[in-house]
């Protein structure tokens, strides 16, 4: 439960992004701006989200003629064997 609390807690918070140049003139980035020097806060763009689209609702379930032809119906199917012949 608590576990599930913090997971919570890292996944909603959002930290600050700092911009600021060293001696040597490089562009440096980090979550917090280093001691003596002039940082920037960086504003960063919205997270993109993907929404999935519906799923449509079968309107009638299709009657299998699987048990007039005795044929073993796709999900009651299982691997009798497996092997892996290339990493």
């Amino acid at each position: 439960m608590c576990l599930a609390f913090f997971l919570c807690l890292v996944t909603t918070s959002q930290a600050a992004v700092y911009r600021w140049q060293d001696s040597s003139g490089n562009t440096k980035f980090g979550d917090q701006p280093p001691a003596g020097v002039a940082a920037e806060q960086v504003e960063l763009p919205e997270l993109s989200t993907y929404a999935p689209p519906p799923v449509p609702e079968e309107a009638e379930p299709v009657a299998a003629p699987a048990a007039a032809t005795g044929a073993v119906p796709a999900q009651a199917q299982r691997y009798s064997r497996m092997v892996i012949t290339q990493p």
